[in-house]
């Protein structure tokens, strides 16, 4: 497959990354994912429910509210991955990576900059930040 396809609007389609299709118009990069938004209480829950430091509660409740989408993306090697789906909550995502602190910020860059290029992991960028996110600052960097 081509890395990138030309076509007469000056649109550049570039390769499937994951659930999006980029493309550019000229300077401008753009990414569109196909998803249908859901409403998947019981893992949002769990994870609200969860004891910590980080977040504070007002961004837990923000977050509660915001629902997640569903992505028509299958697990890599997997028979069925033509049918699978995928849960992405990256609304909540962008509102958690919001209401970090300078210092936390500054931690996050560098721990993605040492995994990404002293580890050298199989993993997308992606799946690190969600763990980052997951796991959370169990304590607070001040």
């Amino acid at each position: 497959m081509r890395d990138q396809i030309q076509d007469e609007d000056d649109e550049v389609r570039h390769e499937r990354a994951g659930p999006s299709t980029p493309s550019s118009y000229g300077p401008m990069h753009t990414d569109i994912v196909f998803s249908i938004r859901c409403h998947c209480s019981g893992i949002i829950s769990r994870w609200a429910e969860r004891s910590r430091n980080w977040p504070p509660p007002d961004i837990v409740k923000k977050v509660v509210t915001m629902g997640a989408f569903v992505t028509p993306v299958g697990f890599k090697g997997s028979e069925y991955k033509h049918v699978e789906w995928r849960i992405c909550l990256n609304t909540a995502e962008i509102e958690l990576l919001g209401s970090l602190n300078d210092k936390q910020i500054y931690t996050n860059v560098i721990l993605k900059m040492v995994i990404k290029d002293v580890f050298k992991p199989a993993k997308k960028e992606h799946h690190t930040q969600s763990k980052i996110l997951y796991f959370g600052w169990q304590r607070t960097i001040q």
